[in-house]
């Protein structure tokens, strides 16, 4: 059976010829082509062999009747897929395409034209039927039977950034393809560059990832995050990262460079001794290197501010210091009126007719120091407690205390008072 394209000449006019029987005598009775040009001939046959497709009986040999279909259609679908829709420019990847012939006819002179854009370069092919040429970037599949299928992978790597798309297609077929729809595929994939970022980390600390040089595919977003060393805080970054924030993001458009930033710290330690305090109050408190730091102090009723101690001297107030080292500083302060001096006591035997009494005479100088006092308070200590027992004015500097018992030890005290009602110190003495 023969079929002729009227509208060509010579052999191309020859569309196929095919031959239709078996091992014995086959008469064909009929012919008729429908509106697809599919040829149908009916006919008998005595041969066994007959080719038979979805028969009407099982049994086949003796005479039996056939009606055939003849069709020169092949409808051959393309599909085209890759491993890496993003990949990274001079990283290999894969497309993969697959020509399916979905028939009826078989598929004879097929091939698929797979040319590489700009932007990608070739590397190699692996194909399940015929061979690919990368110039040409032409697949020679050759013959493709009714239901059959064939994959053509091909390894390429990116060049350069950007958008890439790439296409199969039918490019020839012997056949006529009844459905052009499905004869061609594509695929895009975006190029991405790979840039640096290269971390490092001041003195006093260090990073995660830890200080180096990385390589990102474009648009990847990177945190790093800053650790201090004890003995200091973390600062701040710079470079092309900047502010305090910890952890960081970095967003890779670029080949960038970031530090970290640290700064040594240090205690200072402010004590106060009694009669006040001080501003900031007595603690330990931290400071970065190179602060200056103002401490006040403060003196309590009846006291004044009286010096500097530690790492600071002077009486100034406040004193500033730059924190360059660990340092402790204490506020010492004095009584407004000065203890008196000098303070003795004697244990005596007054006698007289009737009693013999047990005195103890206190006596004491005046401090030169105090001005305006009005009295000295006398003070009786037992058992750690001080209980007045009487006021003398100033300038008297004797006392006597009496009714004492002879065998017991007795203990005293002295204070100097002002016109304002402040105190100070007190000297003790012991009496036997």
């Amino acid at each position: 059976m023969t079929k002729i394209d009227t509208m060509q000449s010579g052999p191309a006019s020859l569309v196929y010829s095919t031959y239709l029987g078996g091992n014995d005598d086959d008469l064909g009775l009929g012919i008729a082509v429908d509106n697809s040009s599919n040829a149908y001939v009916t006919g008998q046959t005595y041969s066994a062999n007959f080719p038979i497709l979805k028969q009407y009986q099982a049994d086949q040999g003796g005479e039996d009747v056939f009606i055939t279909k003849i069709s020169d259609k092949a409808d051959i679908a393309v599909t085209k897929t890759t491993d890496n829709l993003e990949p990274k420019v001079g990283e290999t990847f894969n497309f993969t395409v697959t020509a399916t012939n979905n028939g009826p006819a078989t598929a004879s002179g097929l091939k698929v034209t797979d040319s590489l854009p700009a932007g990608l370069t070739y590397d190699s092919y692996t194909a399940s039927t015929g061979t690919y040429t990368s110039g040409t970037g032409i697949w020679d599949i050759g013959t493709l039977a009714n239901g059959a299928t064939a994959t053509l992978q091909i390894g390429v790597s990116g060049a350069a950034k950007g958008m890439v798309t790439n296409t199969a297609a039918v490019s020839a077929l012997n056949e006529s393809d009844p459905d052009s729809a499905n004869d061609s595929d594509s695929v895009s994939v975006m190029v991405k560059n790979i840039y640096s970022l290269t971390i490092a980390a001041g003195a006093g600390g260090t990073t995660n990832p830890v200080p180096g040089t990385y390589t990102y595919v474009e648009g990847t977003s990177v945190s790093v995050q800053a650790t201090a060393s004890a003995g200091y805080r973390f600062k701040n970054w710079s470079g092309d990262a900047s502010g305090t924030t910890n952890p960081t993001s970095v967003t890779m458009n670029g080949n960038k460079t970031m530090t970290a930033n640290f700064v040594r710290q240090y205690t200072l330690t402010v004590t106060a001794g009694a009669g006040g305090t001080t501003r900031p109050v007595p603690g330990t408190y931290t400071y970065d290197e190179g602060t200056a730091v103002s401490v006040s102090a403060t003196a309590a009723t009846g006291y004044r501010f009286e010096s500097w101690s530690g790492d600071a001297s002077g009486s100034a107030n406040p004193v500033s210091l730059v924190i360059d080292g660990n340092k402790t500083i204490q506020a010492n302060f004095t009584r407004v009126v000065k203890a008196p001096l000098n303070l003795t006591a004697e244990k005596l035997v007054n006698r007289n007719v009737s009693l013999i009494e047990y005195i103890a005479r206190l006596r004491w100088q005046p401090n030169p120091e105090n001005a305006g006092m009005i009295s000295y308070r006398i003070y009786r200590i037992e058992n750690g407690q001080a209980a007045t027992i009487a006021d003398v004015a100033a300038g008297t500097y004797e006392y006597i205390v009496r009714r004492l018992q002879a065998t017991k030890a007795y203990r005293f005290g002295v204070t100097a008072v002002d016109s304002q009602g402040w105190e100070s110190d007190m000297v003790e003495i012991a009496v036997q």
